[in-house]
C-alpha cells in the first residue's frame, strides 16, 4: 500500500508539473523512476488515515452486523465515506 500510494503521489506531481507542457516521458515512467522520494509523504497519509473519523464509522455497509462482510468491503466502505468528506 505505501508503494502504491507514493507512485500515486508521484504521477499526481508530473501531472501538476507538465499540465498543458510537453511531457518529457511520461507519468508512469516519472513514477517507476521517481517514487521512493513519495514515501516520506505516502507515510503521512497513511498516518492520517489510520483513525478513522466518527462519521467514517457510520459509512459501514448497509446491513452490517460483525461477521457479515469481509474486511475488504468494510475497508472500501471506510475509504468511500473519507472521500465523501465523512
Amino acid at each position: 500500500m505505501l508503494e502504491r500510494l507514493a507512485r500515486e503521489l508521484a504521477k499526481w506531481r508530473y501531472q501538476q508539473a507538465y499540465a498543458g507542457n510537453v511531457e518529457p516521458f511520461g507519468r508512469e515512467a516519472f513514477a517507476d523512476e521517481n517514487w521512493r522520494m513519495f514515501e516520506p509523504a505516502a507515510v503521512e497519509m497513511l498516518d492520517a488515515m489510520r483513525e478513522p473519523t466518527d462519521l467514517m464509522g457510520n459509512g459501514l455497509p448497509s446491513g452490517y452486523k460483525p461477521g457479515s462482510h469481509s474486511a475488504s468491503d468494510i475497508w472500501r466502505s471506510l475509504i468511500d465515506a473519507a472521500k465523501e468528506g465523512k
